[in-house]
């Protein structure tokens, strides 16, 4: 395997720049949810050492002040630490002191839901984008223009303008509610796998963990309705499904 030296040299005899990667450079998020899944067990297989001993380290470098950013890219580029488990020893790291709560990130709370749906990617989109299929399975009365810069809105007060639509695959939008802190938005992702999907709802820059356990709840349900709707043709039922999921998990 060639060096980063190696690769300068390699760099220089062809007469292209040589790139020196930025220690200040932020560590990219990983697709998965670092808090989910953070282990002692998988820590030590995986980086070698223990989270005690990260922690010092994080102590060392001053963490605390300088951020998790500054710290995961830290342990990145200077430790040699895989880029999701520098993120998920950090998360755990500020969320073990009490910097950080459950489902915290560095622009407010988020929550993400996912679900698999027995069904082909055009039937998901067409629950997704019309109007009249939203509200058998969500909450009635939906309107909607549906295209980046359009409103949104349903009977249970929820609205919303458009950001980004890629036919088939995303859907972004803002979210306003009275019961909730404005400036939350939440993207859902489609991923097609032939005649089944899975599906992927992530709502960010929520403002408290008092709000993101309602909407991990709201999005929990919705997603279960939408998985009926396009599987059986029967939505959930809102009050019967509330009435049989309690507590932290979905």
């Amino acid at each position: 395997m060639a060096t980063r030296r190696t690769q300068r040299k390699a760099a220089a005899k062809s007469g292209a720049p040589a790139i020196r990667p930025s220690r200040a450079t932020p560590v990219p998020t990983p697709a998965r949810d670092a808090r989910a899944e953070f282990s002692e067990d998988g820590c030590r297989a995986r980086t070698g050492r223990s989270s005690a001993a990260w922690y010092e380290i994080l102590d060392a470098f001053n963490a605390r002040q300088k951020g998790h950013t500054r710290a995961a890219a830290h342990l990145h580029a200077e430790h040699g630490v895989p880029a999701w488990w520098a993120q998920a020893i950090t998360v755990q790291y500020a969320r073990d002191l009490g910097l950080r709560a459950y489902g915290q990130r560095h622009d407010g709370f988020a929550v993400s839901v996912q679900r698999a749906m027995a069904a082909p990617v055009e039937t998901i989109w067409r629950a997704l984008c019309e109007s009249s299929e939203i509200s058998k399975w969500y909450r009635p009365r939906r309107r909607q223009g549906f295209y980046p810069g359009g409103r949104w809105s349903n009977s249970g007060g929820d609205r919303g303008q458009f950001r980004k639509i890629v036919p088939g695959r995303l859907v972004r939008f803002t979210w306003e509610n009275p019961r909730h802190t404005a400036g939350s938005a939440v993207q859902i992702e489609v991923f097609d796998k032939g005649d089944r999907c899975t599906l992927q709802v992530t709502h960010r820059r929520i403002a408290n963990a008092e709000e993101r356990e309602e909407l991990r709840l709201l999005w929990s349900r919705a997603m279960d309705s939408l998985k009926s709707w396009v599987e059986a043709g029967v939505p959930v039922c809102e009050s019967e499904w509330a009435a049989t999921h309690v507590g932290p998990q979905s």
